[in-house]
C-alpha cells in the first residue's frame, strides 16, 4: 500500500504545481474514501484542489 500511496502523492504534487486541480479531484474521487481521509497529504491536496475548483 505504501508504494502506490507515495506514487499518488507524487502525482498530486505534480498536478498541484501545474495547477491541474481537476485531476487531483478526479483521482481522489476514484480512490476509496478511507484512503484519502487517512492520509494527511492526500486529504490536503484534495481539499485545497476542491476549494480552488469551486472558486472558478
Amino acid at each position: 500500500m505504501r508504494c502506490w500511496s507515495e506514487a499518488v502523492r507524487a502525482g498530486f504534487g505534480d498536478a498541484w504545481r501545474r495547477r491541474d486541480y481537476a485531476v487531483i479531484v478526479a483521482v481522489a474521487q476514484r480512490l476509496p474514501e478511507r484512503v484519502v481521509q487517512e492520509d494527511a497529504d492526500l486529504l490536503m491536496y484534495y481539499d485545497n484542489a476542491s476549494m480552488r475548483l469551486e472558486g472558478n
